[in-house]
């Protein structure tokens, strides 16, 4: 995703702080950049499909690990 908008929309990597790799900050302009609207904005439309299949992974990564948190808290509630 970073080297596709590195590469393709220079302006908006560079307005998120043009991150490198898995650091805490490029996190968070990660976030920042999938749950607003500016993926849409840049009219790409392989772009829009790229961060649509991140928005839905990380809605199936967050309904796992609260599915596994609570399967966690049950099974130590109930021991």
């Amino acid at each position: 995703m970073f080297h596709s908008l590195a590469k393709n929309h220079p302006t908006m990597y560079e307005r998120i702080g043009s991150p490198r790799g898995f650091e805490s900050r490029a996190t968070s302009a990660l976030f920042s950049f999938l749950l607003t609207r500016k993926p849409e904005s840049l009219g790409d439309k392989a772009m829009l499909v790229r961060a649509n299949i991140m928005r839905a992974l990380l809605a199936v990564y967050l309904a796992g690990f609260s599915l596994l948190l609570y399967s966690i808290v049950s099974a130590h509630n109930a021991a």
